[in-house]
């Protein structure tokens, strides 16, 4: 895909997140990073890059994202399980799943108001379009 999928999580517009290693067990990676080969078969695999000193993954990236529907799935429990929104330097409005969170106003006002899906397979063409 060639680009970037940024993820942060906010909660009454300051930084939140689920647990670092909360995330990195639903992405299926393990060990101290920062950086991760998420690899689902030869022809798919991206990385994430998760760092923090908090233990909070309050932001993370998936670089260069495939199109397995394993890493799209592993993003909508992301989504779903924290505070969080997606969005892509060449994407549309951010993503979101279950209710909007609650972004800081500079944010709101750069990207737009979040664009909220209810599968794993709604994040792809709300992002990229």
């Amino acid at each position: 895909m060639g680009t970037e999928i940024y993820v942060q999580g906010y909660r009454n517009r300051r930084p939140a997140g689920l647990g670092a290693d909360r995330v990195r067990a639903i992405l299926g990676v393990c060990g101290p990073g920062p950086l991760y080969r998420l690899a689902y078969d030869d022809a798919h695999h991206c990385e994430l890059s998760l760092t923090g000193r908090t233990g909070l993954a309050t932001s993370f990236a998936i670089l260069r994202p495939c199109d397995h529907p394993a890493l799209w799935l592993a993003l909508f429990a992301v989504l779903t399980e924290g505070p969080y929104v997606l969005f892509a330097p060449d994407g549309n409005a951010p993503v979101a799943a279950g209710q909007t969170p609650d972004l800081p106003s500079g944010m709101a006002d750069a990207l737009g108001a979040p664009v909220i899906v209810d599968t794993p397979g709604a994040i792809r063409p709300a992002l990229f379009g």
